[in-house]
């Protein structure tokens, strides 16, 4: 009955630009309309990987179509050459040599896995890796995936680099809250209040580790801090895509992370 609403005659729809909830994929799937995820750059003129309808693996973006070849360097970026890649970027040849290793692979800036049957995973962003006072790399963008899974979680940033354990600054879908908690539309003042209680934070540390479950155990948040707002274009905490940008918020709120790493 969705389908027939959406649209009979659909058969498959892309997903790319940012990670897919694997749970969403399954619904698609399940009414009838195949979900494929795929991955590629400007500089690739597009798309590197696809999952098919003959070859899928849910949690990865497929494999390499046909004449891209992808490689991952020793700190895990993805690497990728091949004619569907760029030449230059127009009249600057600094960032052009920066972005090619000397024998020609393009550096994507993304981190990722290649399993046993080529198909590709993104693991985070090269430029977001946090590493720990114990010299764990970690990927912030994949543990804020997982712990977005809870639908009462709007947004998460991580925190961590030389420090001995992860943080985060969570912001909350208030609506969705308030109906699971029944009370009233609060104004500012009132949610403001509400997100510091102690039922509100045990609840949500329930929903954080629910959904970390099967990160290992330094990847996992060990404390988090609650925000009344939301994180906003405006005070350009997030992307046009509405992906967190973490120097942003990192400056933003300063004093609270580091609060929690005493």
């Amino acid at each position: 009955k969705i389908k027939e609403k959406i649209s009979p005659s659909l058969k498959a729809i892309i997903s790319g630009g940012a990670p897919l909830c694997e749970s969403t994929l399954y619904f698609f799937h399940a009414i009838g309309i195949y979900l494929i995820q795929g991955y590629g750059l400007t500089e690739t003129t597009g798309i590197l990987c696809a999952n098919s309808f003959y070859f899928l693996k849910p949690s990865s973006v497929g494999k390499p179509l046909e004449g891209v070849q992808i490689k991952i360097a020793e700190d895990k970026e993805i690497l990728t050459k091949g004619e569907i890649n760029f030449n230059e970027y127009w009249n600057k040849p600094e960032a052009t040599q920066e972005s090619f290793t000397e024998d020609g692979w393009f550096k994507t800036g993304d981190l990722g896995e290649l399993d046993e049957n080529n198909f590709l995973s993104i693991t985070g962003r090269k430029k977001d890796l946090i590493v720990t006072a114990g010299g764990k790399k970690i990927a912030p963008t994949l543990i804020e995936e997982t712990v977005k899974q809870s639908p009462f979680i709007d947004h998460v940033a991580v925190f961590g680099d030389k420090q001995k354990w992860l943080t985060a600054l969570i912001t909350l879908n208030k609506e969705l809250v308030l109906k699971y908690f029944k009370q009233e539309k609060m104004d500012n003042s009132d949610w403001t209040s509400f997100v510091k209680s102690k039922e509100l934070i045990d609840f949500i540390e329930k929903e954080i580790s629910n959904a970390s479950k099967e990160l290992p155990e330094f990847e996992k948040i060990k404390k988090f801090m609650i925000l009344a707002e939301p994180f906003t274009n405006a005070k350009d905490e997030l992307t046009h895509t509405m992906k967190v940008k973490r120097n942003t918020i990192l400056k933003n709120y300063h004093s609270e992370i580091e609060s929690m790493h005493k």
